[in-house]
């Protein structure tokens, strides 16, 4: 191309200013979608965070009380294995609270 050749908006002045007014509408119109995009986007992240704030689901709280359940499970079987003096039944005591800790630990990272 001439240096005032621009091409499908003509030539001289009056194709420069056809260019540039196409130009401008194209990128105006791209910076407001990008703009509607980041309110959408702030909007959404107010959501989230009212959700976070919110009171736990149903599911949290099954969570929260069958973890209580175990706990109380754990206390029970302890001293229970604790009180016998049997070092097996205290072995397999240990061996159970343990095992209901991490699956309480296991549920609260799924569903926290």
């Amino acid at each position: 191309m001439k240096d005032d050749d621009y091409g499908y908006f003509g030539k001289g002045f009056e194709g420069y200013s056809h260019y540039m007014q196409t130009f401008e509408s194209t990128h105006k119109k791209s910076s407001k979608s990008s703009q509607k995009k980041t309110v959408k986007d702030e909007k959404n992240e107010e959501n989230q965070q009212t959700d976070n704030e919110s009171s736990p689901s149903l599911a949290q709280k099954v969570v929260i009380l069958i973890c209580f359940f175990l706990f109380h499970v754990v206390f029970v079987i302890f001293f229970a294995c604790i009180s016998s003096g049997n070092p097996g039944a205290m072995l397999v005591g240990v061996l159970i609270c343990l095992a209901c800790i991490a699956v309480s630990v296991l549920l609260i990272k799924i569903f926290f």
